[in-house]
């Protein structure tokens, strides 16, 4: 009996530890929930407000006292964006859309015939090649814009969409992310593969793909955020209006003595929906890409 009262207030003690250790992570837990609400609702101030101005008149657009409403229009209107469509900027975000899918879709492709040889096959300069790729990616466009301006003008393709998917095909980091995750396959699954007859055609398409699926679309992604949001070579290149993309377009309906901020508003909201959109559905998948990338 003394050997068990000696032990029962041991006992209550730790009983009684238990909930405030539970209490504790609670509130640990709830104040990293606030923390993160607040700041993630700093960074969604000026998205919030771009789309408040986008639906607002805009001789509302810029108020003097910093109230609700200057998030909230007084006054919702869809004039901004019937300004938009009527200038032509549906053109142009067509334009956006086409130059994205055409350079995401053929650029990943040749992405996967670039990275895998360069992760699973064995040939001679297989690892000066690779370098070569990833000192290409490093190289600023800015450096290469110019004379590569003068060499498309030569040929003949200034002011077409042809000359604003080539420069984008081929993307160093696209073939980079690619070959990171070709080389966490274990080798024997393709060995396997060899025994059972298979080719190197057969390897990629049936035994690699379906495992690198979330890379692949990753980087499907990467390569549509580039062209999307490109603003220097479509700007050099192209001088008609009717094929211009939808960023560039943007910065050309300024002038040196009028502005119309709401129009501005209503076209970039515009062009930053879709991409949002995008990634919304697909972040899990890209996250997971981006989580794997230099794995190996």
């Amino acid at each position: 009996m003394a050997a068990i009262q000696a032990i029962e207030p041991d006992e209550t003690r730790g009983v009684s530890r238990r909930p405030l250790a539970l209490y504790r992570r609670r509130g640990r837990r709830w104040l990293a929930t606030a923390a993160a609400l607040i700041i993630s609702l700093l960074f969604a101030i000026p998205f919030i407000w771009l789309v408040a101005s986008a639906f607002r008149p805009v001789s509302q657009t810029f108020q003097a006292s910093v109230d609700l409403w200057t998030f909230v229009p007084r006054t919702l209107t869809l004039e901004n964006f019937q300004a938009a469509f009527s200038r032509g900027f549906a053109v142009n975000v067509f334009n956006s859309l086409w130059v994205t899918g055409v350079s995401a879709a053929v650029g990943t492709l040749l992405a996967i015939l670039a990275a895998f040889p360069l992760a699973v096959m064995r040939f001679p300069g297989r690892n000066a090649l690779f370098v070569v790729v990833v000192f290409a990616f490093m190289i600023p466009f800015e450096m290469v814009a110019l004379p590569l301006t003068t060499v498309f003008s030569q040929l003949g393709l200034a002011n077409t969409l042809t000359a604003l998917i080539v420069p984008g095909l081929v993307h160093g980091l696209a073939i980079f992310n690619l070959r990171q995750f070709f080389l966490s396959i274990p080798r024997e699954q393709r060995e396997a593969a060899w025994l059972d007859g298979a080719g190197w055609w057969r390897i990629l398409f049936q035994i690699y793909l379906p495992l690198v699926r979330p890379a692949v679309i990753g980087t499907a992604m990467i390569l549509a955020m580039a062209q999307w949001n490109a603003w220097l070579w479509p700007s050099l290149i192209i001088t008609d209006n009717g094929k211009q993309t939808g960023a560039v377009a943007i910065g050309l309906q300024d002038s040196a003595y009028t502005q119309n901020y709401g129009l501005a508003f209503a076209e970039v909201f515009i062009l930053a929906l879709i991409p949002a959109l995008l990634i919304f559905f697909g972040q899990r998948t890209f996250t997971r890409s981006l989580s794997h990338t230099g794995g190996k």
